[in-house]
């Protein structure tokens, strides 16, 4: 197992193989299963269960280097959206609206409210942002919706959204509250795909 990797999916169709074992072997895998996956190196305790292991822990190891794929994604969308925040902080002003008054020289006082331009730039790299975020995953994966459904819903969503967030983490918490209440029967996954949350 991974550093910090807390758990693993033991996937249902082992049944197959652990109803044709006598309770003793099965107990005797699952044993071995943690001892594996607690990176205690074990050895397989009879040669049966060294055969019937094999698949399972082939699994494993696929899983792993996908998790690990999946952690360096994080990793490096965290790291950007990071960065991002940090540069934003240093030009985000402090008010999002002013009211400007300008007197005349007739005694004529005009008054005008004047949205900041640095907010609207920002709520419009979010949205370029949010294209190629790792969030469009996370949002499919949690709401079992396909990455493409999600991802087409930003166009629409863009429409409706707020001219100010106060983050990106309520930006996106705001989208993904629109996409689960458009989302339909028909665009929700239905059957298994190879990934676990449509097709990317």
């Amino acid at each position: 197992m991974a550093q910090d990797k807390k758990s693993v999916v033991l996937y249902c169709d082992v049944i197959h193989t652990v109803e044709k074992l006598s309770n003793e072997n099965a107990g005797l895998l699952f044993k071995h299963y943690l001892r594996y996956i607690n990176d205690l190196n074990p050895d397989a305790p009879n040669e049966l269960l060294d055969v019937v292991f094999e698949p399972i822990k082939q699994q494993l190891k696929r899983d792993l280097k996908e998790w690990d794929k999946t952690k360096e994604g994080y990793s490096k969308g965290g790291k950007a959206s990071a960065e991002k925040r940090i540069k934003l902080k240093l030009v985000e002003p402090t008010l999002s609206k002013s009211t400007v008054n300008v007197t005349v020289n007739d005694n004529v006082t005009v008054n005008d409210n004047v949205t900041d331009i640095t907010k609207v730039d920002m709520i419009s790299n979010w949205f370029k942002d949010l294209e190629n975020s790792s969030y469009l995953e996370d949002i499919a994966r949690n709401s079992k919706l396909r990455v493409d459904y999600v991802k087409s819903q930003i166009e629409k969503f863009r429409a409706k959204a707020e001219l100010s967030y106060p983050t990106y983490e309520k930006f996106i918490s705001h989208f993904k509250n629109f996409v689960n209440k458009t989302a339909t029967n028909d665009t929700k996954i239905t059957t298994k795909s190879t990934d676990g949350f449509g097709t990317l």
